[in-house]
């Protein structure tokens, strides 16, 4: 916490009194340790393969959609079953039991309309019509 409050902008402390003393203060370093912490708690780069936990989480950021889901080869491309949970910032979820060993094919399907590769996967094969497949080996 003295580590992170020294490396405050030091204006901050150049602040009237009155102001800082009960409540201004401490929201603002309220406010500097949530971006802190937020900025060293990122995601795992999906796909992200738990072995510990024995589950695979995904990611994608889109703050346009209202709607994400997962489908893939371990899914027979059901477009339904694996719906992703809304994050902060546009950042979107799911966490599945791990798959059998074995190479999987997947995508986000986006509104119920729109197919997106996994761009933070650079492992990807042609699906066979004009884009791409990111791929999974477990």
């Amino acid at each position: 916490m003295a580590d992170l409050l020294a490396s405050m902008p030091s204006d901050i402390f150049s602040l009237p009194r009155e102001l800082t003393q009960n409540y201004l203060l401490p929201s603002i370093e309220n406010n500097y340790l949530k971006s802190k912490m937020e900025a060293v708690m990122k995601l795992h780069q999906s796909p992200f393969v738990n072995r510990r936990k024995k589950t695979i989480e995904f990611h994608i950021s889109n703050s346009c959609a209202s709607r994400i889901s997962l489908a893939g080869t371990f899914n027979h491309w059901a477009q339904d079953e694996l719906a992703m949970k809304q994050l902060k910032n546009g950042i979107w979820k799911i966490e599945i039991p791990m798959l059998p060993e074995g190479k999987y094919h997947y995508k986000f399907f986006i509104d119920d309309r729109m197919w997106a590769e996994d761009i933070e996967n650079q492992l990807r094969e042609p699906d066979g019509m004009t884009g791409w497949n990111s791929v999974l080996t477990v």
